[in-house]
């Protein structure tokens, strides 16, 4: 042969990669149950990152955790309370990163929407003059839930009461 056989080594350093994570504006009213969805790709090659753990949360509260499937996505089923106000709310996903991927986070909105409710109220029979007992309800009617806490006002024969319900 013309050459001799010859060999060389060298040094590859891996790094981790970079990711983007992207997620968007949801809306709704307490009661409603919402599938908030976040993806997580690799910066260098636009590649989903799947099997990865993600953390939503609202105004820096964590309401959950989610997985990416193999598209990236990873849905979190939340139900909204009235944990939060009525408005625009952040929405936080974060990524806490993994021996190949570093950290990265995305914000999107939550609003929050005033729910309708409803007022049931059982009729009364009493004798004149004499006390009777008058009771309502109050439900969410986006998920039929009783809520206690609130003040109502009502009426007999134009004078007001309140009762809390």
């Amino acid at each position: 042969p013309l050459y001799t056989d010859s060999t060389a080594s060298a040094t590859l350093t891996l790094t981790k990669a970079d990711t983007t994570l992207t997620t968007s504006t949801f809306s709704g009213r307490p009661g409603d149950k919402k599938s908030l969805t976040a993806t997580l790709k690799r910066n260098s090659d636009g590649a989903v990152v799947s099997t990865k753990t993600l953390t939503f949360k609202v105004d820096g509260t964590k309401i959950g955790t989610a997985d990416t499937d193999g598209t990236g996505v990873a849905t979190l089923s939340y139900k909204i309370l009235e944990a939060f106000s009525i408005g625009a709310h952040t929405l936080t996903v974060e990524f806490a990163g993994d021996g190949n991927h570093n950290a990265s986070s995305g914000t999107g909105a939550l609003n929050i929407n005033q729910a309708p409710v409803k007022i049931t109220q059982s009729n009364v029979v009493g004798n004149l003059g004499k006390a009777v007992k008058l009771s309502a309800t109050l439900k969410r009617y986006t998920d039929n839930t009783a809520m206690s806490g609130k003040t109502l006002r009502f009426q007999v024969d134009g004078q007001n009461g309140h009762l809390t319900a």
